[in-house]
């Protein structure tokens, strides 16, 4: 033991002499026992697990995100491709040898480059730019030739739309010339004694295409667009090739109608009666007048003041006298006339009425007359030798400068019986009892009568493809108006009146076109089965700038349901965007300018349409095409191109020639204008083989169009061959020498359609920027009628006009 013990005190003075010595010892002693434990741990902890999973086996579940490993596969929405039309190199040969021949035949020209790229297309969805004079019908009546004799399409598939009846009649004629060519003839084999039937389903208008749907589906619908046209009993055949119904006037028959609806709707819903009786109180009682033709705004003198003052009770007087039966007849409760203070003198009014215990001074006939009519009095003299006509003129405007508030006009019976709804509190009304008033909106030209008001605005929301409730919807949920806004009552009353309207027409089996066009776009089941829709399977759309959202919504729920049940469609659209003049109505250029947004195509052939530009204008001379052009620098929404002028400018125009300084109320200027067609007329007529329309005179207004027609009548005689037309009907016509009557200007604030613009999410514009786009276009189309000349005649240059383009530089 002592022995071990020296040897143990021995080793730990080894180690404090020696400490490295220690720690290998150390680190060699873990190493050999951690190996140890770590082997006998091992087999160990092998041994018994092996044990325990002979003995106890456990079922193994795997955990998967499914979210994560099973993607949400998303369907292919196009409707157009992926496949193309059977275009081969052969056909394209074979065509353009049989339209050389056609053509050295006198049947049709030749067509350029650019129009055999969209004659000979393969493409399911096309959109073809083709400007103004660019020859584009001819180029559509070949690209049906090669359609049917060519690609062998049934012709019954096919759908040429025009915009106008006038034009579906004259692209009849041009199909049915050229497929009487002997070797289209034979290809098309189509006989002679189906042809007018076959060409009058294959081109139609829009509303016409619509009604050969519906003829298929409802036996005894009728529409009240036709309503009063003496063509409404059932599907008659003048019908069936009905013009598009965008801006037809309202007829009597229609009129009765809407006013049926507007008394039963007045009568029945309360919202409705108490939002007109507010646009009542806002158009009516705060009616002013208008000093006519006068131009002082300076007070009057104290001696004419009081001259004027002196006299006013005996004017009162005997204008009250003209209008006291009527008063009695109606049982109008009126308060005597109240006197009201123009400086220290008194005047008076006719009457006055409580309105919502306020009293409101009445005055009558502050014009002269009465429902249009001069009153009897108007001739006699007052105060000795004052002629009476004067004496209202002077209370006129003592009105206008002494009274602030609220007074009432009324110039005709209308007005008169319109007063009984000042008495509202607590009374109930009846189907006879409703105020027909006038409304002006904000942004309109002028007044409307509310019944064709309400009708109109609501007509516009339809046609961008909405239910009225949705812009309606936007205005509530967004507070554009202010309760003092007429439009906020207004957008109230519109909410009731289209439904009520709708649903008492309904009763009738009357039905607008537009609800047709809602229904069949938004319900594809409302549509017909598809092989009763095979006619729309190919779509070729003539003046596409001008075409409603609501009919392209219309148009693809026809090509869906096509294609879902496995049909192919395709669709060609042919336009102008800088030729666009029908927003007002509801039409979108967008739809043009934007094709690919709007038309789904096939990710397989890009998303993208063929694209095909006609930019050759064999109308005008470049002189005014360029002149033209430069009216158009100021719209903001556009497809920038140039056209390329084919006719040689042979009678060395300078451009459209703006003659300024002219005001069309006068006598002497619009003796000018006429002086300037008749010398043009004679130059005209010196040409060799000018254009069957000499000269075409047009004007924004009929008003300047008629003072210049009337004065030109006296002097060249009614049948001289000259064209009168507005801006809006010019377009597609032309003359040798084109003459416009008065710039192009928008500068309105239209608040409530403005709203609907934004409500819809289709357009980049207010609406009174797409307006101010539209005038511009609309000065386009009138400047570019002119074949070798165009003269524009203008009071003067204004920033926001359209000539102002045209202004020399110096």
């Amino acid at each position: 033991m002592e022995r071990n013990s020296k040897k143990l005190k021995e080793l730990f003075r080894l180690f404090a002499d020696n400490p490295s010595l220690w720690v290998r010892l150390v680190t060699k002693f873990k190493k050999v026992s951690f190996a140890k434990v770590l082997k006998h741990s091992y087999l160990s902890g092998r041994r018994h697990g092996y044990q325990q999973g002979i003995a106890c086996p456990r079922e193994i579940t795997i955990n998967a995100d499914s979210s994560k490993l099973i993607p949400e596969i998303q369907p292919d929405h196009s409707i157009y491709g992926p496949g193309k039309l059977p275009v081969s190199e052969e056909l394209r040969r074979q065509m353009m040898e049989d339209t050389r021949n056609a053509s050295n035949s006198g049947v049709v020209s030749m067509p350029t480059e650019d129009q055999w790229k969209m004659i000979l297309s393969d493409y399911p969805a096309s959109s073809v730019i083709a400007g103004a004079g660019s020859g584009k019908s001819t180029t559509l009546v070949l690209r049906v030739v090669f359609m049917v004799c060519y690609l062998k399409i049934d012709i019954r598939e096919i759908k040429v739309i025009s915009f106008t009846r006038a034009s579906c009649v004259e692209l009849r004629e041009k199909i049915q010339k050229v497929l009487s060519f002997q070797t289209w003839k034979e290809r098309s084999a189509i006989r002679d004694v189906a042809m007018e039937s076959i060409l009058k389903e294959l081109v139609k208008t829009f509303h016409a295409s619509l009604l050969s749907v519906v003829r298929k589906q409802y036996k005894n619908v009728d529409f009240f667009e036709f309503s009063g046209h003496g063509a409404n009993n059932g599907f008659e055949a003048e019908q069936d090739d009905c013009d598009n119904l965008f801006a037809t006037k309202i007829t009597s028959a229609q009129k009765e109608m809407l006013l049926e609806a507007y008394r039963g709707c007045f009568a029945d819903c309360d919202g409705f009666r108490e939002a007109i009786l507010r646009l009542w109180d806002m158009s009516v009682l705060n009616k002013k007048f208008k000093l006519a033709n006068s131009k002082n705004n300076s007070p009057y003198q104290d001696n004419i003041l009081k001259i004027a003052s002196e006299r006013d009770l005996n004017i009162v007087d005997t204008v009250n006298e003209c209008w006291r039966e009527d008063i009695e007849n109606l049982g109008l409760t009126l308060h005597p006339r109240q006197k009201f203070s123009g400086s220290k003198y008194t005047f008076y009014s006719n009457a006055a009425i409580k309105i919502n215990g306020v009293l409101i001074p009445v005055f009558f006939s502050l014009h002269g007359t009465k429902d249009g009519e001069d009153l009897p009095c108007l001739q006699e003299m007052v105060s000795g030798n004052f002629p009476f006509k004067k004496a209202l003129t002077v209370k006129k405007k003592i009105i206008l400068d002494f009274i602030s508030s609220n007074y009432l006009h009324i110039e005709n019976i209308e007005d008169l019986k319109c007063l009984k709804f000042a008495y509202r509190e607590g009374r109930t009304f009846t189907k006879h009892e409703v105020p027909r008033f006038n409304v002006q909106l904000e942004g309109e030209l002028g007044e409307s009568p509310i019944e064709d008001l309400l009708f109109a605005q609501a007509s516009f929301i339809q046609n961008l493809g909405m239910e009225v409730y949705t812009p309606v919807k936007y205005i509530s949920d967004n507070r554009v108006f202010k309760e003092s806004d007429a439009e906020y009552h207004f957008a109230t009353a519109l909410q009731y009146f289209m439904p009520y309207f709708e649903e008492e027409m309904g009763k009738r089996n009357i039905w607008t076109f537009n609800r047709f066009f809602l229904d069949g776009a938004g319900k594809p089941e409302n549509l017909p089965v598809s092989n009763q829709l095979l006619g729309f399977r190919h779509l070729l759309i003539d003046e596409f700038q001008d075409i409603s959202p609501q009919i392209v919504r219309w148009l693809l729920a026809i090509h869906r349901k096509l294609v879902a049940s496995g049909i192919a469609p395709s669709i060609m659209s042919i336009g102008d965007d800088w030729q666009s003049i029908y927003g007002w109505r509801g039409s979108a250029p967008e739809l043009f300018i934007h094709f690919e947004k709007y038309f789904p195509i096939s990710s397989e052939l890009g998303r993208k349409p063929a694209i095909y530009r006609m930019m050759q204008n064999y109308r005008s001379v470049e002189p005014i095409l360029k002149d033209a052009e430069k009216i158009l620098e100021g719209v903001q929404n556009k497809i920038d191109k140039q056209a390329i002028a084919v006719r040689e400018n042979d009678t060395e125009c300078q451009g459209i020639d703006v003659v300024t300084n002219i005001d069309f109320k006068k006598t002497s200027d619009i003796q000018a204008i006429v002086s300037r067609i008749i010398a043009e007329y004679h130059w005209v007529s010196s040409l060799n083989s000018p254009d069957r329309n000499k000269v075409m005179v047009m004007a924004r207004t009929n008003k300047i169009l008629n003072a210049v027609k009337k004065a030109l009548g006296q002097q060249l005689g009614r049948d001289s061959g000259i064209k009168f037309l507005t801006f809006h009907q010019s377009k597609g016509l032309q003359a040798e020498v084109a003459i416009l009557c008065g710039d192009c200007r928008y500068d309105l604030n239209h608040r409530f359609r403005n709203a609907v613009y934004k409500s819809n999410g289709l357009f980049s514009q207010t609406y009174d920027q797409a307006a101010k786009d539209e005038v511009f276009r609309l000065a386009y189309v009138a400047a570019t009628r002119g074949i070798r000349r165009t003269i524009w005649f203008i009071d003067e240059f204004q920033n926001d006009g359209a000539a102002i383009r045209l202004k020399p530089s110096n």
